[in-house]
């Protein structure tokens, strides 16, 4: 390890000192960094500063102040990473281009602070080895490019500076050129950032973008940062000698062709984030990855088309790089593809376990997937060109047995596909699947489900047009089927029968245009707890239905189905809790929907539009059960009283909310709102509200609820406490109303109305 001297830490820390008293200050405030910390850095930097004016002759006499400067040092690292994460964020806002949070800026800065911090606590160990100094030794040259800012270095701001800079470059891609060439000669310039330039309005001037770099530009750089340079072409050819490059940033590089020969050469690099395959000797094969020992994080590998042989691919090694964590690998559509080639690549790209996410673009097919004995989770999504998964993806037409050990299986964003073939022996795949999502897979047909899922508890389908749901066939076997969602799916969905599905607890169907009704099986004893039907406009109800059928049902859910007229005779099952009618076209009444004999019933939301509820008074007394604590209506066309006679029996109601009535004009004369009530909303509802405002009417009747929301605006009471002297507080208010006056002490009723 080379030794770092303390002249040149001084240096440093003096540097980034004035560059919190300078408009660099304002930029990481930006960033999320408050005043306390800064001051804490300034105070910080102070001690180090006098610390380190002894610090070359003393780390060579005591090892334990050589190990407080390789703390030092290692603050200086930190301190410069986020000087260029400052300056590449300030410029990449100011592009318009900023994708990277800044959430975690915040964190790093506070970690400098308390690396630095315990650095200086050794500030003793200097104070007792002041005497016996001899002669300073001459002096090192630094390690760092934030030094004195006298001499002929350059600070990273200023590139960045000046890469902003619309005046910059406006004559030609020559003149680029002819710039990058004189930054090349920048010595301590540690980071390379050549955003693409721009116009002083902001937008690229395509003429100026980069296309290529020269190498003697980015020179001893450790980071390279070429994101958006969307008309770079290649990378220098001798790119691989520069061998302390460390971090190269190619996202969004869409023109780059190729990665230049030798690339493994660069065996520091840790981030890598596009590695493109070369189809010609003047770039690298994927081999090249396999002496890239360090990568970590996200890589994303394109043009897999030009892999040459099998033996590559297994020298990419990426099985053994347990730091990435997510991977993409992309083919070119545009080009013709050997379908078994492209199989056994994607089959040898075995990436380490430790792998997060992962993601294989324009593949044609599936590789061997359910071979894989210790799968857990799969999912398959964004997959543009595939159109059939078949016998290739359970492990070829041989394979008794696939996905042994899956319990997740996802497919989302399937655009094309359409067939989903299942081998001959269904009954020994997926034998432990327990979750299957099929979300937007708008042209997925017939009934291709898998017939046999033995443990399958959750079934989602969303936004599958042309699958029809298989319900209504005998094989079918999902007898451990708990959660079903359908959602704008099944167009051929016309009836949902339940026989085949005796555990099912929560069933939610929306957007099914063509439903028409549920079949429940005679003698069954469902296991449903929830229920949720939603703009099935056809939607007629329930076939061969008893209330004994549904012996756990707690929530009932039916909304936007015009088509359903009346509950079915036996009624609703007395042992609901949650009940939610949402504009059906009922034309029971009310009162002979059996609301009273529900003892359990604790939230009950009606939302009109049904001719059953064309009451001039409610609730009626008795309507109701005394159970509620949540009552929700509203759009009630011919409702004009609010009859607190049946509200007043409601002794555990503790919410209601009233919505869109606009012939309600007032609560009834006689009766009250039950004590329990502490929340009251009312909405467009424009006769009732203005007799609940302070002085109206309604007042008093509603004054007690602690909670009162009218049209949006919360209703607010507050006592207030005055001294002897008679003296008011100061208020922010914009009005208050005096409703009451005590003597002794002073109290006053206030009401807050804007």
């Amino acid at each position: 390890m080379s030794v770092v001297g303390g002249a040149a830490l001084s240096a440093f820390f003096s540097v980034l000192f004035d560059k919190l008293a300078s408009q660099f200050l304002e930029h990481i405030k930006n960033l999320g960094v408050d005043d306390t910390q800064l001051q804490r850095l300034k105070n910080t930097i102070t001690t180090v500063s006098v610390v380190l004016s002894n610090a070359d002759e003393l780390q060579f006499l005591n090892p334990l102040v050589k190990q407080l400067m390789d703390e030092l040092n290692d603050v200086i690292y930190l301190a410069e990473d986020l000087v260029d994460e400052v300056n590449y964020l300030v410029v990449a806002k100011h592009q318009g281009k900023c994708k990277t949070s800044i959430m975690n800026f915040n964190d790093k800065f506070e970690k400098m602070i308390l690396k630095l911090e315990n650095a200086v606590k050794h500030r003793d160990i200097f104070d007792l080895m002041k005497k016996g100094i001899g002669e300073k030794t001459s002096p090192r040259l630094p390690t760092t490019s934030l030094v004195d800012e006298s001499k002929t270095y350059l600070d990273k701001s200023l590139v960045m500076r000046f890469l902003m800079n619309g005046n910059a470059v406006v004559e030609s891609f020559d003149s680029t050129k002819d710039i990058f060439k004189a930054l090349g000669k920048v010595e301590h310039l540690r980071t390379m950032l050549p955003l693409s330039i721009s116009t002083t309005s902001g937008r690229t001037n395509q003429s100026n973008q980069i296309k290529n770099i020269a190498t003697n530009f980015i020179g001893a750089k450790k980071t390279l940062v070429l994101a958006h340079c969307t008309n770079l072409i290649e990378l220098p050819k001798d790119l691989g000698n520069l061998i302390n490059l460390g971090y190269i940033d190619l996202r969004e590089t869409e023109s780059l062709e190729r990665m230049p020969p030798a690339f493994g050469k660069l065996e520091n690099l840790q981030t890598l984030t596009k590695f493109v395959v070369s189809s010609c000797v003047n770039g690298s094969n994927i081999s090249e990855l396999g002496k890239l020992l360090h990568l970590h994080g996200d890589l994303s590998i394109s043009e897999l088309q030009n892999v040459k042989n099998d033996i590559d691919v297994e020298n990419a090694n990426l099985e053994d790089k347990k730091n990435l964590k997510e991977l993409v690998f992309v083919w070119d559509k545009t080009v013709a593809c050997d379908i078994s080639k492209a199989t056994v690549v994607l089959e040898k790209l075995r990436p380490h376990e430790n792998i997060e996410k992962f993601a294989c673009k324009n593949c044609l097919s599936l590789p061997s997937l359910g071979q894989l004995s210790s799968l857990e989770e799969l999912y398959v999504e964004g997959m543009d060109n595939l159109q059939s998964i078949g016998s290739e993806f359970y492990g070829g037409p041989s394979s008794v047995t696939s996905f042994d050990y899956l319990h997740i299986l996802k497919f989302v964003n399937m655009p094309v596909w359409k067939e989903w073939l299942s081998p001959a022996i269904a009954d020994q795949q997926f034998s432990k699947l327990f979750k299957l999502d099929l979300l937007n897979c708008e042209n997925l047909t017939g009934k291709l489900l898998p017939c046999y899922l033995p443990l399958l508890e959750e079934l989602y389908m969303e936004d599958c047009l042309k699958l029809k749901f298989p319900c209504d066939d005998g094989n079918i076997k999902y007898e451990k089927l708990r959660i079903l969602k359908i959602e704008n799916s099944s167009d051929e969905l016309w009836a949902f029968d339940l026989n085949s599905f005796q555990m099912l607890e929560d069933l939610f169907i929306d957007n099914c245009s063509l439903l028409i009704n549920i079949r429940i099986p005679k003698e069954a004893h469902l296991s449903i707890k929830k229920l949720e039907i939603r703009n099935c406009n056809n939607f007629r109800g329930f076939l061969d239905y008893y209330a004994a059928h549904f012996p756990s049902i707690m929530t009932l859910s039916i909304s936007h189905c015009r088509e359903l007229l009346s509950f079915p005779k036996g009624g609703l099952p007395s042992n609901l809790q949650s009940l939610l009618i949402e504009k059906c076209h009922l034309v029971t009444a009310m009162d002979a929907w059996g609301l009273n004999n529900m003892a359990s019933l604790t939230h009950l939301t009606i939302i009109g539009g049904s001719p059953g509820l064309n009451l001039k008074s409610f609730p009626a007394k008795g309507l109701l059960p005394a159970s509620l604590t949540s009552l929700v209506f509203g759009e009630f066309r011919e409702l004009e009283i609010l009859d607190l006679n049946g509200l007043e029996l409601l002794s555990s109601l503790e919410m209601m909310e009233i919505k869109t009535c606009v012939r309600l004009r007032s609560m009834s004369e006689e009766g009250r709102l039950p004590n329990s009530l502490s929340s009251l909303e009312i909405t467009e509802c424009l006769m009732l509200t203005e007799r609940c405002q302070y002085g109206g009417e309604d007042w008093e009747k509603i004054s007690r609820i602690t909670n009162k929301v009218i049209n949006g605006e919360v209703m607010l009471e507050f006592v207030l406490h005055l001294s002897g002297n008679n003296s008011w507080p100061a208020f922010a208010f914009h009005s208050v109303h005096l409703t009451q006056i005590q003597q002794q002490p002073y109290e006053f009723d206030l009401k807050l109305d804007s």
